[in-house]
């Protein structure tokens, strides 16, 4: 025997609300809910599946009944709904996804698009967003970051069938080679200041960051088994690409590692400019340099960028490659090969 669904599907726009009107066998559903992106995984769950195509009772079952994904009218999404929904499908269990959503959402707010519809972010748009990130003074990769971020958006949009492709967007060619990192003296000034302003976590995770060239999660992911005292080295299991690395402490990193307490981003940060303000060091100098700090120094000091690549964790060599120009060991052995051939 062949059970046959009939269903309707509506989101409808109600007031501050939006509700979603699903008829069942025969049964009718209405319920209101806070977002359009919930409105849409409601509908889902209501119905039972994801499929956009469902058994008519009218039509032998061989036949199928086209449904539209959405029912546009009495309804207009914005791109805050399609920063829940894409949150909801892509990001929510993703590692760096609540950064991802944050930056998504930070660029919206601050570019006024965030009660826009999708189908009015335009090309000359997107432009504009350049413009102005370039005037506050964001790096290329920055304002590529936030760019992309915008455009997953529209690509959930398009999935939607609310517009029918992307706008065509711009991104910045990358200058590596102005990678920052700190001097000696500088990570000796910004240390000095952590511990006067009595940040004594901030101050160990600090010594921790510049030996080790780990991201910041990766260090908050650290668990007394990530640390192997006997042979002085550390774990990394949660990390960005998925890919556990071990690499040796020296025995600052050592005496520091898990000293830095209950400490979160947002406090650090605080913690961080603080210190850099009072050591007089410039924007650009971030917690994120602290990593670009311990790849430039092992460049420096002659390692291979294939040993650096692992160190760090990085998931192509592409990556790595903003160092080699802090590296010039190979070149000397050219120079000293064309030189015996001189004497």
């Amino acid at each position: 025997m062949c059970i046959y669904l009939e269903f309707v599907k509506m989101i409808r726009q109600r007031g501050g609300s939006w509700q979603v009107d699903v008829v069942v066998d025969g049964k009718r559903v209405r319920k209101s809910v806070s977002s359009y992106a919930k409105a849409r995984t409601l509908e889902l769950f209501l119905t039972g599946n994801n499929t956009d195509r469902i058994p008519s009772r009218n039509r032998k079952s061989n036949l199928y009944q086209e449904m539209p994904k959405i029912q546009k009218a009495g309804c207009t999404p914005t791109m805050n709904d399609m920063l829940e929904l894409t949150w909801l499908r892509s990001w929510r269990h993703a590692k760096t996804g609540l950064e991802l959503k944050r930056r998504a959402q930070s660029a919206l707010v601050e570019m006024g698009w965030l009660d826009l519809g999708p189908e009015v972010i335009t090309t000359r748009l997107f432009f504009h967003l350049s413009d102005f990130y370039l005037q506050k003074g964001n790096s290329c990769a920055t304002i590529n970051r936030k760019t992309v971020s915008i455009t997953k958006l529209l690509g959930t949009t398009v999935d939607e069938g609310l517009i029918p492709f992307k706008p065509a967007v711009r991104l910045f060619p990358e200058n590596n080679a102005r990678t920052r990192f700190v001097t000696r003296m500088e990570e000796e000034a910004l240390l000095y200041w952590l511990r006067e302003l009595s940040f004594d976590g901030a101050w160990h995770l600090t010594r921790f960051l510049v030996d080790t060239g780990c991201r910041f999660g990766e260090a908050m992911a650290l668990r007394p088994h990530s640390i192997n005292r006997k042979k002085k080295s550390v774990l990394f299991e949660n990390t960005k690409n998925s890919m556990p690395r071990k690499i040796p402490l020296t025995e600052r990193a050592l005496e520091s590692a898990l000293k830095w307490g209950e400490l979160d981003y947002q406090r650090f940060y605080k913690q961080f400019v603080l210190a850099r303000e009072r050591a007089g060091l410039g924007v650009d100098v971030t917690p994120h340099t602290l990593r670009h700090t311990c790849a430039s120094r092992l460049a420096q000091s002659g390692v291979s960028m294939a040993i650096i690549k692992a160190w760090l964790g990085h998931k192509s060599m592409r990556m790595t490659d903003r160092y080699t120009h802090l590296n010039d060991s190979s070149l000397r052995v050219a120079r000293d090969a064309l030189d015996e051939f001189d004497d």
